[in-house]
C-alpha cells in the first residue's frame, strides 16, 4: 500500500475552513471530511500498556445496585455530548489517578458519587491528544505536556507537518468549555475521538485532564475493551464535604468489592483491608495513580474488601 503523506496545503486549507465553521450547523459527515483532509498521513506513535493497570470511573448517583451502573451508559442513555462521545454513543470515561472523576464531574459540597476501581487484564493499546506545551499553558500544568512520554516526543518527532498536526489537534481537543457552546463544540471534540479511535488495534484515548490542570491523565476506553479487558475491583459510595482550590474532603459511607451476577454487595461500611492470617506481613505500596496497594511476600496484591 502506497504511504499517504500530510500535505502542508491540505492541512492550511483544513484549519481554514475549521476556523470558520458553524459548528451547530456543520453536519457530523461533513465534519469528518474537513478532519480527514487535516489528519491525512498523521502518524503517531501509540503506546501499549501491559495488563494491571488501575483506572478509576466515577457517577454522581444514588449508590447503585449492580456493577453495570458504575460501567459506562447503554447508548439510549446519552443525551448529550461530551468531549469525546456524540448523542446515543457509550463511552467508558475513567482516569489513571483516583482523584480525577471528582474533578471532572465539577463535584460539589453535598453530592453523593459512586467511585469505582477498575483493572484491566489485557494489554491496552491508547491513541493520545492534548499533550502540547500549548495544552499545558492553558490549563497550567506543573508538567512538561510535550516531554512527560516518549511516545508523545517519538509522535512530533516524524517530521514537521506531524507535529503541526499534532499540535492543532491538541488545540481543538483540549479548549476549556464552560457554557451553553459545550454541545456544538463538543461535535468538533467528539469526532476527532472517533478518528483517533478508528481502528480495532485502538482501544481508546488518553489526554490530560482539563478539570484537574493537566496534572494527570483521562482515559475513555470503548465499551468492547471493558467488557472483555476489565476487571471490577471495587467502589466507593461517598459524600462531597467541601472543596478548596484543589482539595477535596470527602466522606466515604460505603462500600462494595463483592458482586452476584452483577449484583453489588454493600458491606456497610469504608473499604478496609483484612488479614486473614495472624502474623501476616504486607508490603503496602503508594501508587502514582494515588492509592495503595498491598502485596503478600510472593508479590501478589491484595485488594482491599
Amino acid at each position: 500500500m502506497k504511504e499517504v503523506k500530510l500535505n502542508s496545503r491540505n492541512i492550511r486549507d483544513a484549519i481554514s475552513r475549521i476556523e470558520k465553521m458553524d459548528l451547530s450547523k456543520i453536519s457530523k459527515e461533513d465534519l469528518r471530511k474537513v478532519l480527514g483532509s487535516l489528519m491525512s498521513g498523521y502518524k503517531v506513535q501509540a503506546p501499549q500498556f501491559e495488563a494491571g493497570l488501575d483506572i478509576f470511573r466515577a457517577r454522581v448517583c444514588e449508590k447503585p445496585d449492580t456493577v453495570g451502573k458504575c460501567s459506562y451508559p447503554p447508548k439510549q442513555y446519552v443525551k448529550e455530548r461530551g468531549r469525546a462521545n456524540d448523542v446515543n454513543q457509550s463511552i467508558f470515561y475513567g482516569s489513571n489517578y483516583r482523584g480525577v472523576p471528582l474533578f471532572e464531574l465539577r463535584c460539589e459540597p453535598g453530592d453523593k458519587i459512586a467511585l469505582s476501581h477498575w483493572r484491566t487484564t489485557q494489554p491496552l493499546v491508547l491513541n493520545h491528544i492534548g499533550f502540547t506545551e500549548e495544552t499545558e499553558e492553558k490549563l497550567g500544568s506543573k508538567r512538561s505536556l510535550p516531554e512527560i512520554y516518549n511516545f508523545v516526543k517519538r509522535t512530533n518527532n516524524f517530521n514537521d507537518l506531524n507535529e503541526m498536526v499534532h499540535e492543532y489537534l491538541g488545540f481543538m481537543f483540549s479548549k476549556p468549555l464552560d457554557g451553553e457552546e459545550d454541545q456544538a463544540y463538543y461535535k468538533l471534540t467528539s469526532t476527532i475521538s472517533d478518528m483517533m479511535m478508528q481502528s480495532e488495534h485502538i482501544n481508546g484515548l488518553m489526554f490530560p485532564t482539563n478539570q484537574m490542570f493537566g496534572n494527570a491523565e483521562n482515559i475513555i476506553l470503548k465499551p468492547e475493551y471493558v467488557e472483555q479487558s476489565m476487571d471490577f475491583i471495587s467502589v466507593e459510595y461517598i459524600e462531597v464535604i467541601s472543596r478548596e482550590g484543589a482539595t477535596y474532603e470527602i466522606n466515604s459511607l460505603d462500600s462494595a468489592t463483592r458482586e452476584d451476577a452483577g449484583i453489588l454487595q454493600w458491606s456497610g461500611r469504608p473499604l478496609q483491608w483484612t488479614i486473614e492470617q495472624p502474623g501476616a506481613l504486607y508490603r503496602f505500596e503508594y501508587q502514582a495513580s494515588g492509592i495503595w496497594i498491598a502485596k503478600d511476600l510472593e508479590g501478589n496484591i491484595l485488594n482491599p474488601s
